[in-house]
């Protein structure tokens, strides 16, 4: 299953749109319940370098879990 994008909108809202980048799209990886920008040749979403960080307000409020193999972040 892949699932790709070239549009976002943060927590939703129209006004706060983010557009993939030439050659981009955004991608979900299932699996790993993460998503990100990864770019148009890679096939599967794990293959895209995503990387994930849990943060909450009681055992983790710095984060932890994070995941290895993160190849791109722009924002």
């Amino acid at each position: 299953l892949i699932t790709r994008f070239s549009t976002i909108y943060f927590s939703g809202d129209p006004s706060r749109i983010r557009t993939a980048e030439t050659g981009f799209d955004a991608r979900v990886d299932i699996e790993r319940s993460l998503w990100g920008f990864c770019p148009t040749f890679v096939i599967s979403a794990p293959d895209c370098g995503l990387a994930g960080n849990c943060v909450d307000r009681h055992s983790c409020p710095r984060g932890c879990g994070k995941g290895l193999g993160l190849t791109t972040f722009t924002w």
